[in-house]
């Protein structure tokens, strides 16, 4: 949708035993956001995706392939930044954190925000903004890891060093990504005692965010 490639238009057939077929068309109007987005994308946006022309972000997103690390305002979309810095600073001894869901009204409320570049501080319950990080990583146009490195991921499971050639040669901004997230888990780690985490749960969540592979357990995770 972000790419222009698809439209919310369709035609259903509403046909009467005894009478003539109806054709309805429905057609609808894609706010675009910060969620659907490449991550090659993302990281080229130097203001709220609000702000940014339906046309220009149709062309990034066509040639979002073609982007460069030395031609990129930053190194990992600020989305994410901003994201996983509040949970950082505020929700790292949160209790279940990333395992109990947040607000699906909140949820809401921090996308917009993303999306608007608000200055105000991100809306929310910890629980509501660590939802929103999983679901801004499940929404990027392709995974972190690529469709056609996955198979060669799962034969290197077992073997540390085969997997770590494999994460430097992902595209530059997804390896960004992949590592920093890495950073910030390893810290929320540190904090298991009092978040309750371990690294069998979240290697399990993130392994299948990472590879676009979104275990039942998390969808339609968020609730009213």
């Amino acid at each position: 949708m972000n790419a222009g490639t698809d439209k919310l238009y369709d035609i259903l057939v509403l046909h009467l035993y005894g009478g003539k077929d109806i054709f309805i068309t429905i057609n609808g109007t894609y706010q675009r956001s910060c969620f659907g987005c490449s991550i090659e994308v993302l990281v080229n946006l130097n203001m709220p995706i609000k702000e940014v022309p339906v046309g220009k972000l149709i062309e990034l997103e066509n040639k979002r392939d073609s982007c460069v690390s030395n031609q990129s305002t930053y190194s990992i979309p600020k989305e994410i930044w901003f994201l996983v810095d509040h949970i950082y600073l505020h929700g790292l001894k949160e209790p279940n954190l990333f395992e109990q869901p947040g607000f699906h009204s909140e949820v809401l409320q921090i996308r917009d925000w993303l999306d608007s570049g608000s200055i105000d501080p991100i809306p929310g319950s910890i629980h509501s903004v660590a939802e929103a990080l999983l679901l801004l990583l499940e929404s990027t146009a392709d995974p972190i890891i690529p469709y056609n490195l996955q198979s060669v991921c799962l034969r290197a499971s077992a073997n540390y060093l085969q997997c770590k050639q494999i994460i430097m040669e992902l595209p530059e901004f997804r390896k960004n990504v992949f590592l920093y997230l890495c950073e910030f888990l390893q810290e929320a780690l540190q904090h298991s005692a009092e978040n309750g985490l371990d690294s069998k749960t979240l290697s399990t969540l993130f392994g299948a965010i990472f590879s676009g592979i979104i275990p039942t357990k998390h969808k339609n995770h968020s609730q009213e």
